[in-house]
């Protein structure tokens, strides 16, 4: 069935800072790691795709535009399409180990918000070059 769509979340530059997969409303639901503009800066990049198809072009776009913690200008955290598929969940025992590694780590609402930022591509350079 093609009900899947690509869909960019773009800033005041049109520069796109978030790159996501889905059907329905996911272009409005919310996001954990990044925040959902206003209509205006929601853009579709292509619909009418197949949920494979839809996988394949975000993940060409993901790691064409980079993801922040690779260097690059995205916010997107996951880029393995296994980790994507709808309905797709972890198992106890990874949950549980999620939990184990993330006990007693809790970012400030400060630290959040300067995270969801877009950074400038010239600072997305200067920690790509680092990495």
């Amino acid at each position: 069935m093609r009900e899947f769509y690509v869909y960019q979340y773009v800033d005041e530059n049109n520069m796109p800072y978030y790159i996501g997969k889905g059907k329905d409303n996911r272009v409005n639901a919310k996001h954990n790691f990044t925040v959902v503009p206003t209509l205006e800066y929601q853009q579709i990049v292509k619909n009418n795709l197949t949920e494979e198809e839809a996988l394949a072009l975000e993940n060409k776009l993901i790691r064409e535009y980079g993801r922040k913690i690779d260097g690059g200008i995205l916010d997107n955290i996951k880029i393995n399409h296994w980790a994507c598929l709808s309905g797709w969940k972890h198992s106890e025992e990874t949950k549980r180990k999620i939990s184990e590694k993330t006990k007693g780590h809790v970012k400030s609402e400060e630290t959040k918000q300067k995270m969801r930022k877009p950074k400038s591509r010239e600072h997305a350079e200067k920690i790509r070059l680092a990495n």
